[in-house]
């Protein structure tokens, strides 16, 4: 309707939230050209933009397509599409948008596996959600916080800010993306060695998330309950591959390689600790092949307890 009636402004609107839709749904791929297109639209009429659209709906499609980007692996234009959305937030920006170019250079770096980087810029995300109140986005930015102290081995501190976030949400009744910080919540008990708890805690992840058709928080949840269950103790030797395999096929399917390197990699692990070194030995190939394709940082896999 927006096309039909000439009304720019009201099409990369529009373009700007069906990106981010497509996204939450795990179609990061369409995503992405989304909101390369709304990028591309706003440059074009840049001289006719809005207030609003220079320094909020902009910065903002740069920091989703960002996000995207390195959920699929795209790790070197993620951190460019993240950096130039950074550099929008001069002093003087709005703390809103601060807060969300920080998120999103802090996203970025955690999927490439640079938790310290993804921290300094994460805590800082926090910082402005909690001094200029900034509720809609403080359960987002802790959650990441978290789970990125729970990988630079903070598990403590991160549940303990998992467990706040998540709390800030459920007050708040924000569902979209639940399912991932409930998840990033089950992988800091799991770095604790509360296998038990985390498996619990990934099946309401993956409930929540195909609930809500959120493909790729669901691909994330599902390593987590297979990564839980080893450190139960819960499976044998045989069935090590069909606990790893629904995680690895949604994350092939979606194209997100990061995660795909983490799903091999626990399969890894879980086969040595179960007795297979020749399937662990194939599987860490797959996750280190992936890894230096994609230039992933960290080298781990998810916790598994003894």
């Amino acid at each position: 309707m927006a096309r039909a009636t000439g009304n720019h402004a009201i099409e990369r609107d529009a373009t700007l939230y069906m990106g981010i839709v497509h996204g939450a749904m795990g179609s990061y791929g369409r995503a992405v050209e989304l909101l390369q297109a709304n990028l591309s639209a706003y440059e074009v009429a840049f001289e006719k933009l809005s207030a609003r659209e220079r320094v909020v709906s902009r910065p903002t499609a740069r920091t989703y397509v960002a996000r995207y980007l390195a959920e699929l692996g795209e790790l070197r234009q993620a951190a460019d599409h993240a950096s130039t959305g950074m550099r929008a937030a001069e002093p003087g920006a709005s703390p809103w948008l601060v807060a969300t170019c920080y998120f999103g250079v802090g996203s970025v770096e955690l999927r490439r596996g640079d938790f310290p980087a993804a921290i300094s810029s994460l805590e800082r995300a926090v910082e402005m959600c909690r001094s200029h109140h900034l509720q809609s986005w403080f359960p987002a930015a802790a959650a990441s916080l978290g789970y990125a102290y729970a990988n630079a081995g903070r598990a403590t501190e991160g549940l303990a800010l998992l467990e706040q976030a998540v709390a800030h949400a459920d007050l708040m009744h924000v569902s979209a993306s639940y399912s991932m910080w409930l998840t990033y919540l089950g992988h800091a008990q799991l770095c604790l060695g509360r296998a038990a708890e985390a498996q619990r805690t990934a099946e309401a992840a993956i409930e929540r998330a195909r609930e809500r058709g959120e493909r790729g928080h669901e691909a994330w949840a599902l390593l987590l309950l297979a990564s839980a269950r080893v450190s139960a103790g819960s499976a044998g030797a045989g069935a090590i591959e069909k606990m790893f395999e629904p995680a690895i096929d949604l994350a092939r399917g979606l194209g997100m390689r990061p995660l795909l390197a983490y799903c091999h990699a626990g399969l890894a692990d879980a086969s040595d600790r179960l007795g297979s070194p020749e399937r662990a030995a194939e599987a860490r190939g797959a996750a280190q092949q992936i890894r230096k394709e994609i230039g992933m940082i960290s080298t781990g896999s998810p916790p598994m307890t003894t």
